[in-house]
């Protein structure tokens, strides 16, 4: 009888250490906010993303956009996109990524943003303020097509 309590008290507490320790990473996935989710050219696009687990980093990026940001570590991340008056109409994908404090990749998050185009005024008036955002980090997009090869390499990257 011993035995059996004994081995019913490990399972237990076994069980109980799994279930403690997995919500920590039971959803690695950042939340990701991206508004509005269409928008010109010429607009400005409010990007917020924050991981669930408090020792990871945020990553927020688009290849097709030319820009990835990361975030301090545990802390939320906003991102002001001002999208120039050339990028080109389409669909662009932004990804939230959390990285684990050992540095391996945890979950991922994707959003669409949309972009319409409508035509430059002369001369184009600069990207509108989003009311009650503040951010942590301002993107330009731009360089035409070539944003996402030519934004690792512009002095101001």
């Amino acid at each position: 009888m011993k035995r059996l309590v004994a081995a019913a008290l490990a399972a237990a507490t076994v069980g109980g250490g799994t279930l403690i320790a997995t919500p920590a990473f039971a959803s690695l996935n950042p939340t990701l906010t991206v508004a509005p989710s269409t928008a010109y050219n010429g607009d400005s696009v409010a990007i917020t993303a924050k991981c669930k687990n408090l020792h990871s980093f945020v990553t927020v990026s688009s290849p097709a956009l030319g820009f990835s940001e990361k975030g301090e570590k545990g802390e939320e991340l906003k991102v002001l996109l001002e999208l120039r008056w050339d990028v080109k109409p389409g669909v662009f994908a932004i990804t939230g990524e959390c990285t684990r404090p050992t540095g391996d990749p945890g979950g991922t998050n994707t959003a669409d943003l949309t972009v319409k185009h409508k035509e430059t005024p002369k001369p184009p008036p600069p990207p509108k303020p989003i009311n009650g955002f503040t951010q942590d980090v301002t993107v330009k997009t731009g360089f035409g097509g070539m944003a996402r090869f030519v934004a690792s390499h512009h002095p101001a990257a």
